[in-house]
């Protein structure tokens, strides 16, 4: 998968967008469930692509693991996201 990492970072890029622009336009509340699971996706996915990044660095089987894990995680956050 020769643009899997690129495809990754480009996905980031998007979501920062959108974060940014829904945080001018309703404002951040810690009370909205929204914004929360919002924020924990935003947060997998930086894990997610700053470990894909370093397994081209340096390759290992925590990496990896690490890798797959927040794979996962990120699906499952971003169906709650998706949900709320």
């Amino acid at each position: 998968m020769p643009f899997h990492r690129w495809i990754g970072t480009a996905a980031l890029l998007l979501i920062m967008m959108h974060a940014w622009l829904t945080i001018n336009r309703y404002g951040f509340y810690w009370q909205n469930g929204k914004m929360i699971s919002g924020l924990l996706t935003g947060i997998a996915l930086i894990g997610m692509v700053v470990t894909g990044w370093m397994r081209l660095m340096k390759p290992s089987g925590k990496l990896r693991i690490i890798h797959l894990r927040l794979g996962m995680i990120l699906f499952f956050l971003i169906v709650i996201h998706i949900i709320f």
